[in-house]
C-alpha cells in the first residue's frame, strides 16, 4: 500500500479488542487503506457520532457490534441514521448474535450490510472484503484516494 493513497475513516464501535484486531488484520489481507477510530461502547459511540466539527465528523464507514455495553448497536444505529449528514454514510453491522430478525431489523434502521462474526478465523478475514465492496462507490482508486 502506497504511503501517498488516503486511508478511509472507519469507525469501529466494538467492546471487544480481540475482535477490533481481527477487523485490522481483515482490512490489511484485503488491502483496504484505514485508519481506525475504535470506541469501545454505546453510549461513547453515540456522543463520538454527535461531534460535528469537520476534524471528528468525517467518518467513511461505520463498523458496528450490536452488543455492547450501555447502549446496544441497534440503538447506536437508529441514532446514526437520525442525522442528516450521515444518511448515506455505510454501515456494517457485525454481531455474533444468532438471530433470524436482527439482519432484518438492522437493514430496516438503515444498515448496508449484516455480518456474522464466524468462528473460523479465514471466514472472519472475509470482513475486509465486504469493506472493500461497500466503500468502492466512495472512490477506491489512487487517484481518488491520494490527498
Amino acid at each position: 500500500m502506497k504511503s501517498d493513497v488516503k486511508p478511509y475513516r472507519i469507525l469501529v464501535v466494538e467492546d471487544n479488542p480481540a475482535d477490533v484486531e481481527l477487523v485490522q488484520m481483515a482490512l490489511e489481507q484485503h488491502k483496504v487503506p484505514a485508519q481506525l477510530e475504535v470506541v469501545r461502547d454505546g453510549e461513547a459511540a453515540i456522543e463520538r457520532l454527535q461531534r460535528t466539527s469537520p476534524e471528528t465528523a468525517g467518518i467513511d464507514l461505520l463498523l458496528l457490534d450490536l452488543n455492547l455495553p450501555r447502549h446496544n448497536g441497534l440503538t447506536v444505529l437508529e441514532k446514526f441514521r437520525a442525522q442528516p449528514h450521515r444518511a448515506c454514510t455505510p454501515v456494517i453491522i457485525m454481531t455474533s448474535a444468532e438471530s433470524s430478525t436482527l439482519p432484518q431489523l438492522a437493514q430496516w434502521l438503515g444498515a448496508n450490510l449484516y455480518f456474522r462474526k464466524p468462528i473460523n478465523l479465514d471466514e472472519f478475514m472475509q470482513l475486509g472484503f465486504l469493506v472493500r465492496h461497500v466503500l468502492q462507490p466512495l472512490g477506491d482508486t489512487e487517484s481518488q484516494r491520494s490527498s
